[in-house]
């Protein structure tokens, strides 16, 4: 299903950060949102998934307006959010932090046959299914993360710097799990600083910049021009997490 966000404002309180973004996220694609520090790109995906309200604009998810609704609501129409950073409940084992995955869900059943289907997809998790989160490495508590997120058959699923804070090694086991995903059908809305990994795998990508759409177009032609493309919007800066 199609995320599509038109002319949306947002920020904090009285700072605005996003003036006017849009972008569309469509169905069985993966987007990549790249862009400088301080850009919005983070604040893009709380204003979908309804951490934050806009103060303009709309959000629409299978063409069902979504603009303002509660996280609650939002994952209840199917789609999930993993934010930047751990996001693991540390104390909690790997079950029970399945299990809040599924904390809308009241159909015990469903929620076994569910978990069942995370192992079958991260065979890891089942072989640390009693361990806490908090000893688990962190590529395993990424697999934790998307697990959790997929506990409700999400349609799409927003993702915020998945390779944040992860060796090489894992960061390209998090992309070859993220790409799964996707060819499974699911629609995929990801921010990332690593620019050339983030294109490598995406459809379409939007380029944001101090809270605006700066440019937009296929990942591949982005890829390609990708030495311009960093001189030209990130101004060369974090060369590193850019490669």
């Amino acid at each position: 299903m199609s995320i599509e966000v038109k002319d949306v404002y947002s920020g904090y309180g009285p700072i605005e950060i996003l003036h006017g973004v849009s972008i569309e996220a469509k169905k069985g694609e993966v987007t990549c949102i790249i862009g400088p520090n301080g850009a919005g790109k983070s604040t893009l995906l709380k204003t979908i998934f309804g951490i934050i309200k806009p103060t303009a604009g709309t959000i629409s998810f299978a063409n069902k307006e979504i603009t303002g609704s509660r996280p609650d609501k939002t994952l209840r129409l199917g789609i999930s959010y993993i934010p930047q950073g751990r996001s693991t409940f540390p104390y909690l084992t790997v079950m029970e932090n399945l299990e809040m995955g599924a904390f809308i869900e009241n159909d015990q059943q469903k929620v076994h046959e569910n978990i069942e289907e995370v192992f079958e997809r991260f065979p890891v998790l089942r072989e640390r299914k009693t361990k806490m989160a908090a000893t688990l490495s962190g590529g395993e508590q990424r697999m934790l993360e998307f697990g959790r997120a997929l506990m409700l058959h999400p349609q799409a699923i927003l993702l915020d710097e998945p390779s944040m804070g992860l060796a090489p090694k894992l960061v390209d086991q998090t992309w070859s799990k993220i790409v799964e995903m996707n060819q499974a059908g699911m629609t995929i809305l990801i921010v990332e600083q690593n620019v050339r990994k983030g294109l490598s795998i995406a459809d379409h990508a939007y380029i944001l910049v101090l809270g605006k759409t700066a440019h937009d177009g296929p990942a591949a032609e982005m890829l390609g021009a990708y030495g311009e493309l960093i001189a030209t919007y990130l101004g060369g800066q974090n060369s590193k997490a850019c490669m």
